[in-house]
Protein backbone atom coordinates (compact mmCIF):
# COMPACT_ATOMS: atom_id res chain seq x y z
CA UNK A 1 0.00 0.00 0.00
CA UNK A 2 1.63 3.16 -0.80
CA UNK A 3 0.66 6.57 0.43
CA UNK A 4 0.51 9.92 -1.49
CA UNK A 5 2.68 12.21 -1.55
CA UNK A 6 -0.20 15.18 -1.04
CA UNK A 7 -1.60 13.60 1.80
CA UNK A 8 -2.67 15.35 4.65
CA UNK A 9 -0.61 15.62 7.77
CA UNK A 10 -2.66 13.61 10.21
CA UNK A 11 -3.78 13.77 13.58
CA UNK A 12 -1.27 12.23 16.01
CA UNK A 13 -2.08 9.00 18.11
CA UNK A 14 -2.01 9.12 21.47
CA UNK A 15 -0.77 5.74 23.63
CA UNK A 16 -3.85 4.29 23.82
CA UNK A 17 -4.78 4.10 19.59
CA UNK A 18 -1.06 3.10 19.55
CA UNK A 19 -1.59 0.25 21.95
CA UNK A 20 -5.10 -0.84 20.08
CA UNK A 21 -2.90 -0.46 16.23
CA UNK A 22 -0.25 -3.04 17.91
CA UNK A 23 -2.59 -5.16 19.01
CA UNK A 24 -4.95 -5.42 15.68
CA UNK A 25 -1.61 -5.89 13.42
CA UNK A 26 -0.34 -8.77 15.76
CA UNK A 27 -3.38 -10.70 15.33
CA UNK A 28 -2.92 -10.67 11.38
CA UNK A 29 0.79 -9.81 11.33
CA UNK A 30 1.47 -12.96 9.01
CA UNK A 31 -0.93 -10.74 6.00
CA UNK A 32 0.39 -7.90 6.97
CA UNK A 33 3.63 -8.63 7.10
CA UNK A 34 3.46 -11.20 3.62
CA UNK A 35 6.07 -9.76 1.38
CA UNK A 36 4.31 -11.16 -1.96
CA UNK A 37 2.94 -8.82 -4.60
CA UNK A 38 0.48 -11.31 -6.16
CA UNK A 39 -2.90 -9.83 -6.28
CA UNK A 40 -4.53 -12.40 -4.17
CA UNK A 41 -2.04 -11.21 -1.47
CA UNK A 42 -2.70 -7.61 -1.79
CA UNK A 43 -6.20 -7.75 -1.89
CA UNK A 44 -5.98 -9.78 2.07
CA UNK A 45 -3.85 -7.23 3.35
CA UNK A 46 -6.52 -4.95 2.26
CA UNK A 47 -9.39 -6.50 3.75
CA UNK A 48 -7.04 -6.57 6.63
CA UNK A 49 -6.21 -3.26 6.91
CA UNK A 50 -10.25 -2.82 6.09
CA UNK A 51 -10.77 -5.44 9.65
CA UNK A 52 -8.48 -3.28 11.44
CA UNK A 53 -10.26 0.39 10.69
CA UNK A 54 -13.29 -1.32 11.54
CA UNK A 55 -12.24 -2.32 15.08
CA UNK A 56 -10.91 1.60 15.49
CA UNK A 57 -14.81 2.89 14.81
CA UNK A 58 -16.48 0.38 16.67
CA UNK A 59 -15.06 1.38 19.80
CA UNK A 60 -15.90 4.14 21.20
CA UNK A 61 -13.05 5.34 23.45
CA UNK A 62 -10.71 5.70 20.25
CA UNK A 63 -10.72 8.49 17.65
CA UNK A 64 -12.08 7.15 13.94
CA UNK A 65 -8.77 7.02 11.55
CA UNK A 66 -8.48 5.73 8.21
CA UNK A 67 -7.39 2.73 6.75
CA UNK A 68 -4.45 4.99 5.37
CA UNK A 69 -3.97 6.66 8.89
CA UNK A 70 -3.65 3.43 10.07
CA UNK A 71 -1.16 2.38 7.57
CA UNK A 72 1.25 5.39 8.08
CA UNK A 73 1.17 4.80 11.51
CA UNK A 74 1.93 1.14 11.35
CA UNK A 75 4.48 2.16 8.72
CA UNK A 76 6.23 5.07 11.07
CA UNK A 77 6.54 2.40 13.76
CA UNK A 78 8.29 -0.12 11.78
CA UNK A 79 11.17 2.65 10.43
CA UNK A 80 11.43 4.21 13.97
CA UNK A 81 12.16 0.61 15.91
CA UNK A 82 14.02 -0.12 12.45
CA UNK A 83 16.43 2.16 13.69
CA UNK A 84 16.33 1.52 17.50
CA UNK A 85 14.18 -0.94 18.82
CA UNK A 86 14.99 0.40 22.58
CA UNK A 87 12.75 3.04 21.68
CA UNK A 88 9.88 0.66 21.28
CA UNK A 89 10.91 -0.98 24.36
CA UNK A 90 10.43 2.34 26.30
CA UNK A 91 7.51 3.63 24.95
CA UNK A 92 5.86 0.03 26.05
CA UNK A 93 7.62 0.75 29.58
CA UNK A 94 5.54 4.01 29.69
CA UNK A 95 2.48 2.27 28.44
CA UNK A 96 2.88 -0.11 31.33
CA UNK A 97 3.99 2.85 33.82
CA UNK A 98 0.55 4.78 32.99
CA UNK A 99 -1.41 1.84 33.37
CA UNK A 100 0.00 0.76 36.55
CA UNK A 101 -1.09 4.87 38.02
CA UNK A 102 -4.24 3.83 36.72
CA UNK A 103 -4.76 0.78 38.44
CA UNK A 104 -3.51 2.36 41.53
CA UNK A 105 -5.44 5.39 41.72
CA UNK A 106 -8.62 3.55 40.62
CA UNK A 107 -8.17 0.84 43.80
CA UNK A 108 -7.48 3.49 46.15
CA UNK A 109 -11.08 4.86 45.07
CA UNK A 110 -12.39 1.37 45.74
CA UNK A 111 -10.89 1.40 49.11
CA UNK A 112 -12.13 4.38 49.93
CA UNK A 113 -15.46 3.70 48.63
CA UNK A 114 -15.90 0.26 50.32
CA UNK A 115 -14.88 2.15 53.73
CA UNK A 116 -17.77 4.45 53.19
CA UNK A 117 -19.78 1.59 52.66
CA UNK A 118 -18.77 -0.01 55.77
CA UNK A 119 -19.24 3.22 57.89
CA UNK A 120 -22.67 3.95 56.28
CA UNK A 121 -23.64 0.10 56.65
CA UNK A 122 -22.63 0.40 60.40
CA UNK A 123 -24.17 3.49 60.67
CA UNK A 124 -27.42 2.03 59.24
CA UNK A 125 -27.08 -0.90 61.91
CA UNK A 126 -27.27 1.29 65.23
CA UNK A 127 -29.35 3.53 63.94
CA UNK A 128 -31.97 0.47 63.29
CA UNK A 129 -30.71 -0.98 67.29
CA UNK A 130 -32.13 2.65 68.14
CA UNK A 131 -35.29 2.68 66.35
CA UNK A 132 -36.14 -0.58 68.09
CA UNK A 133 -35.40 0.22 71.71
CA UNK A 134 -37.14 3.34 71.29
CA UNK A 135 -40.69 1.32 69.76
CA UNK A 136 -40.23 -1.30 72.58
CA UNK A 137 -40.10 2.12 74.80
CA UNK A 138 -43.10 3.35 73.02
CA UNK A 139 -44.85 0.23 73.39
CA UNK A 140 -44.52 0.27 77.46
CA UNK A 141 -45.32 3.67 77.55
CA UNK A 142 -48.97 3.05 75.37
CA UNK A 143 -49.33 0.13 77.30
CA UNK A 144 -48.94 2.12 80.78
CA UNK A 145 -50.88 4.87 79.41
CA UNK A 146 -53.98 2.14 78.89
CA UNK A 147 -53.09 1.52 82.74
CA UNK A 148 -53.69 5.28 84.28
CA UNK A 149 -56.37 5.61 81.72
CA UNK A 150 -58.36 2.41 83.70
CA UNK A 151 -57.74 4.06 86.83
CA UNK A 152 -58.53 7.69 86.34
CA UNK A 153 -62.06 6.08 84.91
CA UNK A 154 -62.33 3.99 88.02
CA UNK A 155 -61.95 7.16 90.56
CA UNK A 156 -64.37 9.51 88.16
CA UNK A 157 -66.52 6.11 89.00
CA UNK A 158 -66.23 6.49 92.55
CA UNK A 159 -66.04 10.21 92.72
CA UNK A 160 -69.89 9.87 90.73
CA UNK A 161 -70.86 7.57 93.10
CA UNK A 162 -69.55 9.72 96.75
CA UNK A 163 -70.95 12.93 94.74
CA UNK A 164 -74.29 11.16 94.91
CA UNK A 165 -73.63 9.92 98.55
CA UNK A 166 -72.83 13.47 99.61
CA UNK A 167 -75.95 14.55 97.95
CA UNK A 168 -78.50 12.10 99.59
CA UNK A 169 -76.73 13.18 102.85
CA UNK A 170 -77.34 16.81 102.91
CA UNK A 171 -80.47 16.14 101.56
CA UNK A 172 -81.60 13.68 104.34
CA UNK A 173 -79.89 16.00 107.17
CA UNK A 174 -81.23 19.03 105.95
CA UNK A 175 -84.49 17.99 107.95
CA UNK A 176 -83.02 16.85 111.12
CA UNK A 177 -80.72 19.73 111.67
CA UNK A 178 -80.12 18.86 115.44
CA UNK A 179 -78.12 15.64 114.36
CA UNK A 180 -74.57 15.28 114.39
CA UNK A 181 -72.76 15.73 111.19
CA UNK A 182 -70.05 13.06 111.59
CA UNK A 183 -70.98 10.84 109.24
CA UNK A 184 -71.17 13.77 106.36
CA UNK A 185 -67.98 15.44 107.56
CA UNK A 186 -66.52 11.82 106.91
CA UNK A 187 -67.67 11.25 103.60
CA UNK A 188 -66.46 14.88 102.83
CA UNK A 189 -63.36 13.73 103.82
CA UNK A 190 -63.18 10.42 101.56
CA UNK A 191 -64.26 12.94 98.99
CA UNK A 192 -61.43 15.71 99.05
CA UNK A 193 -58.80 12.58 99.26
CA UNK A 194 -60.15 11.02 95.91
CA UNK A 195 -60.05 14.17 94.55
CA UNK A 196 -56.36 14.40 95.32
CA UNK A 197 -55.84 11.13 93.97
CA UNK A 198 -57.94 11.68 91.18
CA UNK A 199 -55.27 14.98 90.57
CA UNK A 200 -52.14 12.71 90.96
CA UNK A 201 -53.20 10.35 88.18
CA UNK A 202 -54.04 12.88 85.94
CA UNK A 203 -50.63 14.49 86.24
CA UNK A 204 -49.10 11.03 85.97
CA UNK A 205 -51.27 10.84 82.81
CA UNK A 206 -49.85 14.42 81.21
CA UNK A 207 -46.34 13.37 82.10
CA UNK A 208 -47.01 9.83 80.01
CA UNK A 209 -48.35 11.86 77.33
CA UNK A 210 -45.37 14.17 77.58
CA UNK A 211 -43.12 11.24 76.69
CA UNK A 212 -45.00 9.67 73.81
CA UNK A 213 -44.87 13.10 71.99
CA UNK A 214 -41.16 12.74 72.62
CA UNK A 215 -40.91 9.53 70.76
Amino acid sequence: MDSSKNRKRTHNFDVEETEFLLECISECADIIENKTNESKSVNVKHSAWDAIGEAFKSSPNLEKRSKEQLYDKWRNLKAYTSRDPSCLIAQLEYQVRDLESQLSYGWQAYEQQAAQISALAAENLSLKEENVEKSRNLDDLVEENQKVKSENDKLVHIIDARSTGIKNLQNSTSHHDDEPDDELNNVKTDYIKVLQDLDSVRKEHEDLLLLLADQ
